[in-house]
């Protein structure tokens, strides 16, 4: 059995057919890929244009137990919470930090 296929399933088809057929002595597959995921990513060449945003620095060496910081945004809190955790994982300590919903936004405590 010889034949050029644009998937799996087409293939797969005409194998288990020529198996119920009991036509198959030899299988010879050639798959082709039915279409190719190309993107274009645009160059730009002034980089006047681009602003980079400033980078946090957060203060977990600083802290002790009790101690927090204020974030107003959610996501930037969650970011902040993540970073503590990979703080305390790099520097193998200990220490624990949580992330809790206050009036005026969220707060990171260092709890342990």
């Amino acid at each position: 059995m010889t034949g050029e296929f644009t998937g799996w399933r087409d293939a797969m088809s005409q194998v288990l057919s020529a198996i119920a057929d009991n036509s198959i002595n030899k299988v010879n597959l050639k798959l082709v890929p039915t279409r190719l995921i190309t993107q274009m990513i645009e160059i730009d060449k002034d980089h006047s244009k681009v602003k980079i945003e400033q980078r946090l620095s957060y203060p977990f060496v600083k802290m002790e137990v009790g101690d927090s910081f204020l974030l107003t945004e959610y996501k930037k809190a969650e970011s902040a919470r993540v970073a503590a955790l990979l703080f305390s994982k790099r520097k193998s300590l200990q220490w624990k930090f949580s992330l809790r919903k206050v009036t005026d936004g969220w707060r990171v405590i260092r709890v342990i």
